[in-house]
């Protein structure tokens, strides 16, 4: 949790556009979080694309220079982290992914069991923080200046990774628990 706080610190900057040393100390940040939780590399992965779509941050096109050296400096900000230790795992263990990944999904599949994971996903997370959530939705028309003042990329990202990551278990299969969605939590309170 500390560490996504942590990218979301050096990210945000919302007098300054972002350049490709911020958004490279993103990936870095956010690639040491993929150490401790495994499922931050998906924010990774949003971070960059959307770096793609928003290299300056801000809406709007941009060439495509600037694109691949937004979404360059993502990747190689995470890759500073996670290269050393892939090659780590697969010496070591043959894998680069931990052999507890797989053993923990339920092996049960289907819309039904889809449904039942994210309606427990949102248990959860209305637990800790209901009305947080509540505010964010009724506040949602506020948004939009966020977008506009501040990097879009970052915003976009943290978004899709709140609904994503929820997803990604149910579509797994894993059993949601609190500790799983922890990391998104803070991100709901900030905003």
């Amino acid at each position: 949790v500390a560490l996504v706080i942590a990218g979301w610190n050096v990210g945000w900057n919302e007098s300054q556009a972002p350049g490709p040393g911020r958004r490279l100390g993103v990936g870095f940040v956010w690639g040491l979080a993929t150490l401790a939780r495994p499922e931050t590399s998906l924010l990774v992965v949003l971070y960059a694309a959307s770096s793609f779509v928003w290299p300056d941050g801000a809406l709007g096109g941009a060439p495509l220079r600037a694109r691949v050296r937004a979404l360059g400096a993502v990747l190689i900000g995470a890759a500073i982290v996670l290269a050393p230790y892939a090659l780590y795992a697969f010496s070591l263990y043959g894998s680069l992914l931990p052999s507890t990944l797989a053993a923990k999904g339920s092996g049960a599949h289907g819309f039904a069991v889809l449904i039942d994971q994210l309606w427990l996903a949102a248990k959860v997370a209305g637990a800790v923080c209901a009305i947080e959530i509540l505010a964010c939705v009724v506040l949602l028309p506020r948004f939009r200046h966020l977008f506009r003042h501040g990097d879009a990329a970052l915003h976009a990202a943290i978004w899709s990774w709140i609904v994503l990551l929820p997803l990604a278990y149910a579509v797994r299969a894993l059993p949601i628990l609190s500790r799983y969605l922890l990391p998104t939590l803070p991100f709901i309170v900030l905003y």
